[in-house]
């Protein structure tokens, strides 16, 4: 978060969803070019080991890096098993997936976990209420191209979702729209998020792409001068290995 000369706030960050290996490629990238980011990961519904969270977290014993992702990233909670219809869940369901799916999360990652992101988008009152009574502090949606500060923060809307058949897009790419809406904020403030799954930008061959992007965010962060977490040139994946 900083201040723009023309006194608005700003705030960048990112988050990817479901916990899935490649998880730590994405990680590698992020690094790379020192992007925040929050890991929302379903406690059983996950490819990621216990040892490759507390990596991310940045609690894992004689990690070098760890000094760097204990900053760069948080772990966000994203429900036990990610039920498909999280709102039709019953007030046991919901109490379980959400308030032990907390308790496991920390206990595996070593850190307190405040975010929260509803499976597949699907949320009402009553889930939001659980959510409070959890502690949680906020809850990403799925609804695209926001830039604006949310007004309840458990309904936070992200900006670009990494997806290359997304039909909000209409003609145009999500990078096209990313750009456009990152420079945006850049000028006028107010928050940018990108989020995505790693396993869709595998399957949707975005890689490149996405690189590209982080490389725009990352020159763009430097002119203004955005507050960064300082990185070597080491790599977190060979630095980290399970």
């Amino acid at each position: 978060m900083m201040k723009l000369n023309n006194g608005k706030d700003i705030e960048i960050t990112s988050s990817w969803d479901d916990g899935g290996v490649l998880d730590m490629q994405l990680a590698d990238l992020l690094i790379k070019y020192r992007i925040p980011a929050t890991f929302y990961i379903p406690v059983e519904a996950r490819d990621l080991t216990d040892n490759q969270i507390r990596q991310l977290a940045g609690t894992l014993k004689n990690c070098e890096l760890c000094k760097v992702t204990c900053k760069l990233f948080e772990i966000g909670a994203h429900s036990i098993t990610h039920p498909r219809e999280f709102q039709l869940c019953s007030d046991e369901e919901l109490r379980y997936e959400i308030i032990e799916g907390k308790k496991k999360l920390e206990d595996i990652s070593g850190k307190k976990i405040t975010k929260f992101c509803y499976p597949r988008g699907r949320y009402n009152d009553k889930i939001k209420q659980v959510l409070k009574e959890a502690g949680f502090e906020e809850a990403r949606t799925v609804k695209g191209l926001h830039y604006d500060f949310p007004k309840d923060k458990l309904q936070t809307n992200p900006t670009i979702h990494v997806h290359a058949e997304h039909q909000i897009y209409g003609d145009r790419s999500w990078k096209e729209w990313a750009e456009e809406l990152f420079d945006k904020v850049l000028i006028e403030g107010g928050r940018f998020e990108i989020w995505g799954h790693s396993w869709e930008i595998e399957k949707h061959h975005q890689w490149e792409l996405l690189e590209d992007f982080l490389w725009y965010m990352n020159e763009r962060m430097n002119e203004i001068k955005y507050p960064r977490v300082v990185v070597d040139k080491k790599s977190f994946l060979d630095c980290c290995k399970d």
